[in-house]
Parts: C-alpha cells; sequence; structure tokens
C-alpha cells in the first residue's frame, strides 16, 4: 500500500462531523501475516478522481444556502466551460467563415466544442443555474455558426434546435439520469463516489 498516495475525504451533512474527524488515520497491519505495513492516511479537503475534482462540500452542493465560492458542481461546471471556451476559440475560423455550411459548423460544435464540456456532467445535472457556464459557451458558438456575433438578441434554445442541436441542460440531465438507471441496476450500488449523486 503506497500510503504516499493515499488520502481519506469525509463527506458528511453536518459540519461538526467534519469538525471532528482526525487529520490522519493510523493504519496498522491488517492480518497475522503483515501484508500490509503500518503507515498514517492523512485527510484531504478535496482530491481529482477520474478527471473531476472533488471535495467535502459534495453531498451539501445542492443545498440553497451552499456558498458559490463552496460548490463543487459550480466549480466543475466552470472548469467544464474553459475547456468548451478553448476548443470553442480554436474552431473561430470556421464557425464564423460565411462559406462553410451550417450542417457542418454544427457538426464542429457538436464534436469539438459540445464534447469538450461533457466530461464529469453527471455532477451537475438537473441544476440549470449551475449548467449556466456551458449554455453560455454554447450559445456563443451556435451565434457564431449563424453568424450573429456581438449584442445581437436571440432565443438560444430555438437556435440551438434549428442546428440540431441539444441544450446542455439535455445534456447534463440524460447523463445524470444514465447515471441513476446505472446506480439501480448494479448490486450493491456503486462503489465510487458517484454514488452519492444517484441517490
Amino acid at each position: 500500500l503506497g500510503f504516499e498516495k493515499c488520502g481519506y475525504i469525509l463527506w458528511s451533512p453536518d459540519a461538526s462531523d467534519k469538525m471532528q474527524a482526525p487529520e490522519e488515520i493510523r493504519v496498522g497491519w491488517v492480518d497475522d501475516l503483515q501484508v500490509i505495513p503500518e503507515g498514517r492516511i492523512p485527510r484531504v479537503r478535496k482530491y481529482k478522481y477520474l478527471g473531476v475534482w472533488v471535495d467535502e462540500s459534495l453531498p451539501t452542493a445542492r443545498d440553497a444556502d451552499t456558498p458559490k465560492a463552496a460548490n463543487t458542481e459550480l466549480s466543475h461546471a466552470k472548469i467544464l466551460a474553459n475547456r468548451g471556451r478553448k476548443a470553442l476559440f480554436a474552431m473561430r475560423p470556421l464557425l464564423v467563415d460565411p462559406l462553410c455550411p451550417i450542417a457542418l459548423k454544427a457538426n464542429i460544435i457538436r464534436t469539438f466544442v459540445m464534447s469538450r464540456m461533457t466530461y464529469g456532467l453527471e455532477l451537475i445535472g438537473f441544476r440549470l443555474d449551475h449548467v449556466q457556464p456551458l449554455s453560455k459557451v454554447l450559445g456563443t458558438a451556435a451565434r457564431w455558426a449563424v453568424g450573429r456575433r456581438g449584442s445581437a438578441v436571440i432565443d438560444g434554445k430555438v437556435l440551438l434546435f434549428e442546428l440540431g442541436l441539444p441544450t446542455m441542460e439535455e445534456v447534463a440531465t440524460a447523463a445524470r439520469t444514465r447515471l441513476w438507471a446505472k446506480a439501480v441496476r448494479t448490486t450493491g450500488g456503486l462503489k465510487t463516489y458517484l454514488g452519492l449523486l444517484a441517490r
């Protein structure tokens, strides 16, 4: 067991439990053969698991009184939006080119922009306010694709419908629903932090 790679995080809706948790856990021999040596596992406040940063506020991220600055879901949404924005600006020359067909532009948005914003999207599903950073990036891409730039007033959902693209709310909701369906079918529940999201 590589103790330098280990850490533990406490997920509890009760703030007092988080305060009482020890800063490290001492681990001794687990059997008479002394296969696993003694060591210490430190407490961590956040860590990256399967490409997604999670922290101690994960169980309470959906509470209305959770501060935005400390919200795991909103932080992850901003990370995804930044990834999408980078891809969007890389594809900008094609999206604003009037000679590029609209169908090709829609496929570029779907393939290069939206796909960058879907990793770990299960964390955000069913929360419209948390999907807003992603929706802004997608809205910008759609406006560029049809030649409407700047402050042009246009309904984003209608525009996406015309381009044959789903909204980010629909994509996030589908991802979280798929997670819930997988958790229901899995005997004993999911063994990762995703099990918390499927409740």
